[in-house]
């Protein structure tokens, strides 16, 4: 097989980024944009050492899994890479998927298992979307784009028009907000110049269809602020206007202050009973509908299951922490986050919790024998990481302080099996259930309880 060559071939599966994968004569074909059960004339466009890639000429027999995407900017735009694929059979994908890396990276089986739950909404469930401002040739005042970054292309910006991600007004506002910048010829940044004022926009919104708009520049600049009381003026539904000055040469917003504006210096977001403050870099669940449900399932478990002291790793503003606060007698969230602590603090005292307490701690360097002296050691661990699981210290510390149980959730089921796989030998795994945060993507939520052996 060469370069350049014709096949046609039969789809078999799908990658978790969101290719189809088919074989001929025992070779690997990773095809761009297919899905389960296509029957496509492809042509073959890298080679790799153990695979080859190919693209799509024709699609001789469509799957019946396939559908029309809704959205025009499919294909281009880097987001909602399965919006071709319906649902409901996606669902049993991504499921199979959460399986198969528990069974294959983290050696586990699991002979009982749960089916994936739905998303409540699959499209405009997101409470919160970045945008990005680009010009990607300064000399051309027309070459000018808000909206999301073209598919594997960093530099590049695909101008959006209508996004089906997140609640009305979001869509308005953007528009609203090019169209007036563009009016008052307000710069935007090109990337790799790094030259420009606007950097980002940032909707948030929450369940009352509150919204907050943050605007990243790359200098102070009094104009933007001039937008606020005009975006106020036409959009009821915005109550707080930030600004963001990053001069960084990254998009990290890592180290910056945000400076409030306008309106109210916060959202409100109400989940189960629990009121939290929502501030512009507050780190909070996208999919809140989604996340009600596994709130009230860990919230359950910890009912069930007991313990006096519980933990609650990479606790962020303290959404899980303060829901099983009532059923335990302490809870101690911990993050590396000083932003994060001290929202989760004050939500605890919004709230009059007066059992949860928060430390900032440097989770990879977590050995703390003076906090667990102080609190005696957890009898249950709860634990939420980034998307590259748990550091390796982490590990260390669970298997030394050995919680009778731990609820692990996460957003990357691999990294996830990879930690699992290193706690086996202590713990069994007694329940898994996967939650579908983000429908037509390829990301899938996974909680899993561990109990000692």
């Amino acid at each position: 097989m060469k370069i350049n060559d014709e096949l046609t071939l039969r789809v078999e599966d799908i990658t978790d980024d969101g290719n189809g994968i088919s074989k001929y004569n025992n070779i690997v074909i990773f095809i761009e944009k297919a899905i389960p059960k296509d029957y496509v004339k492809v042509k073959i466009t890298s080679k790799k050492k153990n695979f080859y890639k190919a693209v799509i000429l024709d699609i001789i027999e469509s799957s019946p899994y396939r559908q029309a995407p809704i959205c025009k900017h499919f294909g281009i735009c880097g987001g909602c890479k399965w919006l071709h694929f319906k649902y409901e059979q996606l669902l049993e994908y991504k499921e199979k998927q959460v399986y198969d890396q528990l069974d294959r990276i983290g050696t586990i089986k699991i002979d009982n298992r749960t089916k994936i739950n739905p998303s409540p909404k699959t499209l405009f469930y997101r409470n919160k979307l970045e945008f990005t401002f680009n010009h990607n040739n300064e000399n051309n005042t027309e070459n000018k784009a808000l909206g999301f970054h073209v598919s594997k292309c960093f530099d590049k910006v695909i101008d959006i028009e209508n996004c089906y991600l997140q609640p009305e007004p979001s869509n308005k506002i953007r528009n609203f907000i090019r169209k007036w910048v563009n009016k008052n010829e307000i710069t935007y940044y090109n990337s790799k110049t790094h030259r420009g004022l606007l950097r980002n926009l940032i909707i948030r919104n929450n369940s009352t269809n509150d919204f907050m708009v943050i605007i990243v520049v790359s200098e102070y600049h009094k104009k933007i602020t001039e937008l606020a009381p005009i975006l106020f003026e036409k959009f009821n539904e915005i109550k707080s206007f930030y600004v963001i000055i990053n001069n960084k040469l990254n998009s990290s917003l890592e180290k910056t202050t945000p400076v409030f504006v306008y309106g109210s210096e916060f959202l409100k977001e109400n989940i189960n009973g629990i009121e939290f403050k929502i501030r512009p870099l507050s780190f909070f669940q996208t999919n809140v509908d989604q996340f009600k449900i596994i709130h009230n399932v860990i919230t359950q478990f910890v009912k069930d299951l007991g313990g006096n002291i519980v933990y609650d790793l990479y606790c962020g503003v303290g959404t899980i922490s303060l829901a099983i606060a009532k059923h335990v007698n302490k809870v101690i969230g911990i993050d590396n986050s000083e932003m994060a602590i001290k929202d989760a603090t004050e939500n605890a005292y919004l709230n009059s919790i007066n059992n949860a307490e928060f430390f900032l701690e440097d989770l990879s360097k977590f050995f703390n024998q003076v906090l667990l002296s102080k609190n005696n050691r957890p009898e249950m661990v709860i634990t939420d990481p980034p998307r590259s699981g748990m550091h390796k210290n982490v590990l260390f510390f669970l298997k030394e302080v050995k919680p009778r149980y731990i609820i692990y959730l996460s957003c990357n089921t691999s990294t996830q099996a990879r930690d699992l796989k290193f706690l086996k030998e202590l713990y069994d795994v007694i329940y898994v259930q996967p939650f579908d945060m983000f429908p037509f993507t390829s990301h899938t939520e996974n909680l899993c309880v561990l109990r000692i052996k």
